[in-house]
């Protein structure tokens, strides 16, 4: 088998959770020149009734030039070059890696973000329809901050998950009916060390206490549970894992067993920066990491993907991964 070939074979069976034993094991660098072969694979059309369909995302971080951008060329330039994909999807889900806040408050940790009123109505001319606030950049203008980005994204028609004024608030399902299915959506962040002794568990949502959701097995099974008794389906976005690592952690592995053992049917995470890939476990999926998807300064880590899946009342029925790439400013592209 050619290189080239062997190559791609490998990067598809990755995303697409085919044994590694049958092909070589993909090289993480070039990431995903992946699937451009499996974007065309017919998929079931997403106003069938019972079907919804989720186009799902990595980080978006619109603070830095990407603010300035969107302050200078209006909020439609974020996601004008893949809105398609995203505004055509029955629910579209992103990771909100920046606040979008005017407080002028700031953690003491390495880098912290903030993004401009106008980032919200860019999420909704992007056609994002829920966006996990569980990352380790949501409280970097305070709990204000934290608590400004929510009203400005539901403000807009966009729902959050993943924090909130309060516990209850942080750890509540957002639910969405598409089609005749009810979707529950659940967000939860890792309780990330820093150099700086910053812990993202220091911004654990408590009684009367602002904060994100922290991951804990327990928590996470709970929760799943809880939010199966008042959905058809449940989809749970955990941030976790190493920045940069080709492969997930085991931290990441038990996170996600937990949420599928509670009954979830499709687990994506975010936080690595890099595309991980993905593992089918019959009508359930895992897509380790869905990579940066707005993101400036970061060239070394480009490659990106729309994760596209339809769902219908017993799980997952098609996955594919959409390639995309960041610009030179950090917004995205299709391939």
């Amino acid at each position: 088998m050619r290189p080239r070939v062997a190559l791609a074979c490998a990067l598809l069976a990755a995303l697409a959770g085919t044994p590694a034993a049958a092909v070589p094991p993909p090289d993480p660098r070039p990431a995903i020149l992946l699937a451009s072969a499996a974007a065309e694979v017919a998929a079931p059309d997403p106003q069938v009734a019972g079907v919804v369909r989720i186009a799902a995302v990595g980080d978006v971080m619109m603070g830095r030039s990407i603010g300035r951008r969107i302050l200078r060329d209006g909020p439609g330039i974020v996601f004008r070059a893949v809105r398609d994909p995203l505004a055509g999807a029955g629910i579209a889900v992103a990771n909100l890696e920046a606040p979008i806040t005017r407080s002028r408050d700031r953690e003491a940790k390495r880098y912290t973000f903030r993004a401009p009123l106008a980032a919200a109505e860019a999420l909704r001319r992007g056609g994002i329809d829920v966006v996990s606030v569980a990352n380790n950049h949501a409280l970097d203008r305070g709990k204000a901050g934290l608590l400004e980005t929510i009203a400005e994204t539901t403000g807009k028609g966009i729902l959050t998950v993943g924090g909130g004024a309060d516990r209850r608030a942080a750890r509540a399902p957002a639910i969405v009916e598409r089609n005749g299915l009810r979707v529950a959506f659940l967000g939860y962040v890792d309780d990330f060390p820093e150099s700086t002794g910053f812990r993202t568990g220091s911004w654990a949502a408590g009684p009367g206490r602002p904060g994100v959701a922290i991951a804990r097995v327990k928590t996470i099974r709970a929760d799943v549970t809880r939010a199966r008794a008042e959905a058809d389906l449940v989809v749970v976005l955990i941030h976790a894992g190493i920045e940069y690592a080709p492969s997930p952690t085991a931290e990441q592995r038990a996170y996600a067993q937990a949420a599928l053992d509670a009954g979830a049917s499709l687990v994506i995470g975010h936080h690595p920066h890099v595309l991980q890939g993905g593992d089918r476990r019959g009508a359930r999926y895992v897509a380790w990491s869905l990579g940066n998807f707005v993101f400036d300064r970061m060239s070394g880590a480009a490659e990106t993907a729309i994760l596209v899946v339809d769902l219908d009342a017993d799980g997952v029925r098609s996955v594919r991964w959409i390639p995309a790439r960041l610009d030179p400013a950090g917004l995205p592209v299709l391939r």
